[in-house]
């Protein structure tokens, strides 16, 4: 899978996954956190494989 690919299948999982609870838990949808959490975790998930790579 290239990395790019990835990376956007990353980012589309934990947003995903950040909403559910948001709509199950609580009355309103904080969209900027899930979307402010997953991309940070898929960006840092994608440079950690970049990294690895290089070596």
């Amino acid at each position: 899978m290239k990395p790019l690919h990835r990376f956007f299948l990353n980012f589309s999982i934990f947003f995903i996954v950040g909403l559910i609870p948001n709509a199950i838990f609580k009355h309103n949808l904080n969209v900027i956190t899930a979307f402010s959490v997953a991309l940070g975790l898929s960006l840092g998930i994608y440079f950690w494989d970049k990294k690895d790579k290089t070596k």
